[in-house]
């Protein structure tokens, strides 16, 4: 079911009405291994009983609730979804934090239908006993798993309008939900053998944690080491991944398809291709994969002018990077290294030392025996566009080259 069928105004009791209040059937999780938690003294016998109308809601003490909450952050612990840009992210920013936020009508959209993980819609209100205990028992799951699931908390108090629109009668109400999905809503207060289970499968509709991080986090961390060039440390978490998480295998196979493009393997890129085809077919015409098959293209071309690069100077990639220093205004070398960082997938490099042979002479040209065949990467200008050509037309660094390559030659 949509959710966002939830907050229109026509039809809105007749689909909340065919979502049952079904019992958890604790045949659908895994077993459990959590250790049974003291958050209560001891379950209720009749959840429906246990329930608060909140029409009834004195009106003074809104208010009051209303002023001591407006002193407080909205947004709690959580922090905020798809704001940060990528290049932003670091290491030290990926340490798992619990994800619960305050919703208002301004955020409800953003947060519950486009959260990337399960969500726990909790409806409460912040006076009385049964509401409050509910709500600091899915805090202490939302620490205990940090980054699985969110949990996302509606005031009735401050949200009158918007409970009303989800038909909400009873409070406390808890929704579960997977991407803008209602998976089940449950009235009153559960016992914790029941919120054991309920947490442990959103748990794992995200993934769990593999060490202390969450499946997202470790994929961000083998982006940043692929983006920094530490290829075998991304491999070593694609590795851990494949193994240990099916939520975002595509994903996965992606990197590992970048990993090994870099590193110019074509017989490894086609390896994990042959599984995105079985799995994924929808999905070979992604751009990453298209990416890897130009950056392959092109690396063949330059693997031979490469090879006589090596023959021809009996120097390593460091040597030939130190006899530079030594002489920087060399503008064969700094072609030669340029090729050297694209063939091990240093583009950034290679880019940088193009441009400034640019700089100096727009209409430069090897003018040494390497290239005897004058391919298409005979001129700075003309590999430059290649390795442009070769790359995401979106990606950052693509688009900042360009612009520096725009500036040289119109100067």
């Amino acid at each position: 079911m949509n959710f966002y069928k939830l907050l229109s105004n026509n039809g809105t009791r007749a689909i909340i009405k065919s979502i049952n209040n079904k019992p958890i059937n604790s045949s659908k999780f895994i077993t459990s291994t959590l250790i049974k938690r003291p958050y209560f003294t001891k379950s209720p016998n009749n959840l429906n009983s246990n329930t608060y109308n909140y029409g009834t809601v004195n009106q003074q003490q809104q208010q009051q609730q209303q002023q001591q909450q407006q002193q407080q952050q909205q947004q709690l612990e959580f922090p905020q979804q798809n704001n940060k840009k990528e290049e932003e992210i670091s290491l030290t920013s990926l340490e798992p934090k619990p994800l619960i936020v305050e919703l208002d009508s301004k955020n409800f959209n953003d947060m519950v239908i486009n959260s990337k993980v399960p969500v726990i819609l909790n409806v409460y209100v912040s006076h009385g006993t049964i509401s409050p205990a509910l709500t600091e028992a899915l805090k202490a799951y939302a620490t205990e798993y940090p980054g699985c699931f969110l949990l996302a908390n509606l005031n009735v108090e401050k949200n009158l309008e918007l409970a009303k629109a989800l038909d909400v009668q009873q409070i406390p109400t808890m929704f579960t939900l997977n991407k803008g999905q209602v998976l089940q809503q449950f009235i009153g207060l559960p016992d914790h053998e029941s919120l054991d289970k309920l947490i442990e499968e959103l748990v794992k509709l995200s993934g769990g944690l593999i060490g202390n991080k969450t499946i997202d986090q470790l994929q961000m961390i083998a982006e940043l080491f692929l983006k920094s060039n530490q290829i075998d440390k991304a491999i070593e978490i694609y590795d851990n991944l494949i193994t240990n998480d099916t939520t975002q295998l595509l994903r996965t196979l992606l990197g590992f398809i970048q990993c090994y493009t870099n590193l110019n393997q074509p017989d490894q890129v086609e390896k994990y291709l042959s599984i995105i085809k079985e799995k994924f077919p929808n999905e070979l015409d992604h751009k990453k994969i298209q990416t890897s098959k130009r950056i392959l293209q092109l690396k063949k071309q330059v693997s031979e002018t490469v090879e006589n690069l090596y023959k021809t100077h009996n120097l390593t990639l460091e040597q030939i990077e130190e006899k530079l220093n030594n002489d920087p205004s060399n503008l064969d070398l700094k072609y030669d290294l340029s090729l050297l960082y694209y063939q091990v997938g240093e583009y950034e490099k290679a880019i940088n030392q193009l441009l400034e042979i640019l700089k100096i002479d727009k209409k430069y040209s090897p003018n040494n025996s390497i290239n005897d065949n004058q391919s298409n990467t005979d001129s700075a200008k003309n590999l430059i566009i290649k390795i442009f050509e070769s790359l995401d037309s979106q990606d950052p660094l693509v688009i900042k080259s360009r612009k520096q390559l725009n500036n040289i030659w119109f100067s």
